[in-house]
């Protein structure tokens, strides 16, 4: 394969040496390699048709995942909720609200929510979620996932 020069990305497919887009199922890799890939570097992820180093860039309602390196919803089979309050990533523990103030705790939200009707880290959880006799999730604060009781 080819070493390509910005804005080109190697082929793979062979077909062309350089290519400004690489084909599906690729991605165009951004680093000194400059190559198409089909997986992305550890620490990028694939997004449409390139290989992003920054989570917050990946599409709505898909999040950074480490697991696949690729833009995604979360996994449920790893317990994992999609991040879209602080950093854009699978996370396996719902952060800290950014805006928390430890000093006052009562002035803002202590934690995000796993929530598993949706996947993904809430500050409120569902009301109309149904698990069993019980309908609509509760926040709690020790684990940080929404609960059908308290």
């Amino acid at each position: 394969m080819a070493i390509c020069t910005p804005p080109l990305f190697g082929d793979a497919t062979g077909i062309r040496p350089c290519v400004a887009t690489c084909p599906s199922p690729y991605y165009s890799q951004n680093d000194t390699t400059r190559q198409c890939v089909l997986t992305c570097n550890a620490g990028t992820y694939a997004n449409v048709r390139s290989c992003l180093t920054n989570p917050q860039d990946c599409l709505v309602n898909t999040y950074a995942n480490d697991a696949n390196n690729k833009c995604d919803a979360c996994n449920a089979s790893l317990s994992t909720y999609g991040d879209p309050i602080v950093s854009k990533r699978c996370v396996t523990l719902c952060p800290l609200n950014p805006s928390y103030n430890a000093a006052n705790p009562q002035a803002s939200p202590i934690t995000s929510y796993s929530d598993i009707s949706v996947r993904i880290c809430v500050l409120t959880c569902s009301s109309s979620y149904v698990v069993g006799s019980y309908t609509g999730l509760f926040g709690n604060n020790n684990t940080r996932n929404c609960v059908p009781k308290c």
